[in-house]
């Protein structure tokens, strides 16, 4: 009896070893008691910046929503549910996290500035997204102004490029197709079917405010030209504002003292086109590839 009971205990602690070595080693293997980082804002937030990095978007939104559980007062976070959730599409969602950013980016003093050009990036692209075209020019410029040479530093596709691009293809939205075809040329595209000439155009009439104001009207001379982009025009040696041009026709407006006389030679350097179709075409080809 002693020996089987002795037999017993010993195989009664063999079983409590192994389980003891089993608990341990599940135990030891678990990432969160080797690394309390993973569980903090910081390890949630690198989660989230990895994730979104390699286009896995819905897992960099759950991280994030996970580091703002952890600390909802640091405005970081809520740039990367804002992008995360514009290239999920949810429009609505981004554009509050964005603002939130803005709000406040001052608690991030040091990270501030890039803070602010990052959202007012992201709602540049997402008011494209909701046709808001005069938004998509006034968050464009907020950015430029800022930084001429602005790169956002999770994703460098976001750039000063794809700034003026989206800002760009608003003009063309809105019918502003002499500034569009500006921001194109600017980026250095190509035209093959626009030409740059100075050439003389004719004052046409006045308006009934022109002696007042000092804006006339004005016809290029070649009838075949149909203007795109007046970069300047001079009178009797004087400089005259550009004031209006009225794109895809040979008339344009321009402003200044003395008012000139209709029938006066306006000396002008322009581009044209005698095709508007194709140019039309060709722009929104640029400026969205």
């Amino acid at each position: 009896m002693a020996i089987q009971y002795i037999f017993k205990l010993r195989i009664q602690l063999l079983i409590l070893i192994v389980f003891l070595a089993v608990g341990c080693e599940e135990f030891l293997s678990n990432d969160d008691f080797l690394s309390a980082e993973a569980d903090s804002y910081t390890g949630f937030l690198a989660n989230g910046w990895n994730a979104f990095s390699t286009g896995e978007y819905e897992d960099a939104l759950t991280a994030f929503h996970s580091a703002a559980e952890r600390d909802a007062t640091q405005p970081e976070v809520y740039l990367g549910l804002g992008w995360s959730q514009l290239r999920l599409m949810d429009a609505v969602n981004a554009e509050s996290n964005f603002q939130k950013v803005i709000s406040f980016a001052f608690l991030d003093e040091s990270n501030a500035t890039q803070l602010l050009n990052d959202a007012h990036a992201g709602l540049t692209f997402l008011e494209l997204v909701n046709s808001d075209y005069e938004n998509v020019i006034n968050f464009g410029n907020k950015v430029i102004s800022n930084d001429s040479n602005y790169e956002f530093d999770k994703d460098n596709t976001i750039n000063v490029t794809s700034v003026l691009n989206t800002m760009a293809e608003a003009h063309y939205y809105l019918n502003q197709i002499s500034d569009s075809f500006k921001i194109s040329v600017g980026l250095g595209d190509g035209f093959l079917t626009v030409e740059n000439i100075k050439d003389t155009a004719t004052v046409s009439h006045h308006y009934d405010n022109s002696s007042i104001d000092g804006m006339v009207n004005a016809t290029v001379s070649k009838g075949a030209h149909l203007l795109i982009l007046v970069e300047s025009a001079t009178v009797s040696g004087l400089n005259y504002s550009i004031a209006e041009i009225y794109e895809g026709t040979n008339g344009f407006d321009i402003i200044g003292n003395p008012v000139p006389s209709v029938g006066d030679t306006v000396l002008i350097d322009y581009y044209y086109t005698t095709n508007y179709a194709d140019f039309l075409v060709e722009l929104i080809s640029n400026i969205t590839e």
